[in-house]
């Protein structure tokens, strides 16, 4: 007889483990949910207010074009003395664009002479790397600005001697 209860209290045990065992991996689904769901809200929460700022852009208006100082910079070529001259000129939409444009064009301006310093002459040549360039600028201009602050970007004079 106590060799049966041993037995039921062993098979009992038996189901009473399993049930518990089988919560363990709805209880870690949970957490997982949980803390997902956090560092979302927390993600998006601080990306919310950034996008609030931003005025809303009126197709209807065209943007407001911001010519930057003509470039003169020496190329990255040891063995030569070439320089470029490039003029730059960038589209906003909206005044509080133009005046955060305003703002930041030191800042813009010496990032872009950074860069253009460190091109070399075949990296200027073709349209292909011209427009590599034109989106490297745009990158570069949108990093001090923000993001999708630009309505455009153009090269109008781009000379190299």
């Amino acid at each position: 007889m106590s060799k049966d209860k041993d037995k039921d209290k062993k098979e009992d045990g038996e189901q009473n483990a399993a049930p518990k065992a089988s919560k363990l991996p709805m209880l870690l689904a949970l957490v997982n949910i949980l803390v997902t769901g956090a560092v979302g809200y927390l993600v998006f929460s601080s990306a919310g207010p950034q996008m609030e700022e931003q005025e809303a852009i009126d197709p209807s208006i065209p943007p407001t074009a911001v010519t930057l100082d003509p470039f003169v910079v020496n190329l990255n070529e040891p063995k030569s003395s070439r320089y470029l001259k490039a003029t730059i000129e960038v589209e906003v939409h909206g005044e509080e664009r133009v005046a955060k444009l305003e703002q930041k064009k030191r800042a813009i301006r010496a990032d872009l002479l950074r860069y253009l310093s460190g091109l070399k002459v075949e990296d200027t040549s073709g349209e292909e790397k011209k427009l590599k360039i034109r989106d490297e600028l745009v990158a570069r201009v949108e990093k001090q600005t923000g993001a999708d602050t630009l309505a455009g970007l153009y090269l109008t004079e781009f000379v190299i001697q």
